[in-house]
């Protein structure tokens, strides 16, 4: 059975990705969210904000994943 030179779709879809350099963006993100939850982790405790604001950081940063994908997609 010959293959196809079309690539299937999954594959077409990772290599867009690649050409868009949403891969690049999407580990920018996530190092960018490490340091800033790194950074309020040792710098909210000193203004009296507990592990609620540190919770809530997180849930903003996961949160706010998918728009960035789609706006780095754009």
């Amino acid at each position: 059975m010959p293959q196809s030179d079309h690539p299937s779709g999954f594959s077409a879809f990772l290599a867009e990705m690649r050409r868009r350099h949403v891969v690049r963006f999407a580990f920018g993100y996530a190092a960018a969210a490490f340091v800033v939850l790194q950074l309020a982790e040792i710098v909210l405790p000193a203004f009296g904000i507990g592990d609620g604001g540190l919770r809530t950081l997180v849930v903003l940063t996961a949160l706010g994943f998918p728009p960035a994908m789609v706006l780095a997609w754009v």
